[in-house]
């Protein structure tokens, strides 16, 4: 088991490289939150701006023009562009996505700072699992939480709110890993975590 280990680099947190074959580790001091199928599904792509995004990806203008720098700085680095696979989400694709990481396993406590609303969360995913429920209606009950989190002005996640996206790493090689970390510190405005499962980067407004 590999320690995560994070460097701070200006206003950026940048993930050390590792010493194996995966090359990147995560740091679970911030908040990363994509869904398994965004990144593992290659799905089609189409241009905004200087980066692509998946067809069915919504971005804030204040992320747009933060990736757009970020985008011409790595490809002045590369000569590619990325692509962004998720942005701001409603409760519901949220609460999918909570569930489906309790499903794999995950230990929320680890992603998220609110470990008060992640429990209540994760209590709720419980509760339904040991009353055989749905899929669905655990998804409804827990999206029905999260709407009552952001009420009290609890976000979960920043992609709630309109300030994150999350960029596929999988198809970039270790030095355009590297150069992707660099061109997001040189652009400013994000915070930058590395999530090894599954790979991808998440953005966060600083």
């Amino acid at each position: 088991m590999m320690d995560p280990r994070a460097l701070m680099h200006g206003s950026v947190a940048v993930v050390a490289l590792a010493a194996s074959l995966l090359g990147w580790v995560s740091e679970p001091s911030h908040v990363c939150d994509v869904g398994h199928e965004a990144h593992d599904a290659p799905g089609a792509a189409h241009k905004r701006g200087r980066f692509e995004v998946l067809s069915d990806v919504a971005l804030s203008q204040n992320v747009t023009e933060k990736l757009n720098l970020v985008a011409e700085r790595y490809k002045r680095r590369t000569g590619k562009t990325f692509i962004v696979t998720s942005g701001t989400r409603d409760p519901v694709s949220q609460a999918e996505l909570i569930h489906d990481k309790l499903s794999a396993g995950d230990d929320l406590m680890k992603l998220y700072k609110d470990k008060a609303a992640v429990a209540e969360l994760v209590q709720i995913y419980n509760a339904g699992q040991a009353s055989k429920k749905s899929r669905a209606i655990i998804v409804s009950s827990i999206a029905s939480a999260i709407r009552g989190q952001i009420k009290k002005g609890v976000f979960i996640s920043a992609h709630l709110k309109a300030g994150a996206a999350d960029v596929r790493s999988t198809n970039m090689s270790a030095s355009e890993k590297r150069a992707f970390v660099d061109a997001v510190r040189e652009a400013g405005g994000f915070d930058v975590m590395f999530e090894s499962t599954p790979p991808h980067f998440h953005l966060q407004l600083d």
